[in-house]
């Protein structure tokens, strides 16, 4: 999942990056590099709270020759087993239930701020009748 962003030079020095598919998203950094990486950290806070409020994950859209950030792989996971929820139309107590689980390790598999393992996101999302399919691509 790799989001296109957009570079801003500021009069100080800094350099501004916005995510323009993820509302609200933006940080910065005093040079191209550490506004990348902030940029990620940034986008994974923003989508962990429209998680938690329950609103839908915009998708990346195309990059078309600007520079993107990756999502980290298991907050990948984390949002397809959210999104997976609300495609089926079930509340993480009823998965939780389903599972043997109490609600806060739901609450903490769904959590892009914890450190889940993505064994627990794999067995969440086959009790939705899915499955995580991992790629290695090249290097952007």
């Amino acid at each position: 999942m790799r989001y296109p962003v957009e570079f801003v030079p500021e009069d100080n020095g800094t350099i501004t990056v916005y995510v323009p598919d993820i509302p609200g998203c933006h940080t910065f950094g005093g040079d191209q590099s550490e506004a990348l990486a902030r940029a990620v950290d940034a986008a994974e806070g923003m989508l962990a709270a429209m998680i938690q409020d329950g609103e839908g994950i915009p998708p990346p859209s195309g990059a078309e020759g600007r520079a993107t950030i990756a999502i980290p792989a298991i907050s990948v996971a984390k949002i397809g087993l959210y999104q997976a929820l609300r495609e089926v139309g079930m509340e993480k107590a009823e998965l939780a239930h389903r599972l043997g689980w109490q609600l806060p390790e739901m609450d903490r598999v769904l959590d892009l701020n914890y450190p889940a393992k993505l064994e627990q996101v794999e067995v969440a999302l086959r009790a939705l009748g899915k499955q995580l399919e991992v790629q290695v691509l090249d290097a952007a």
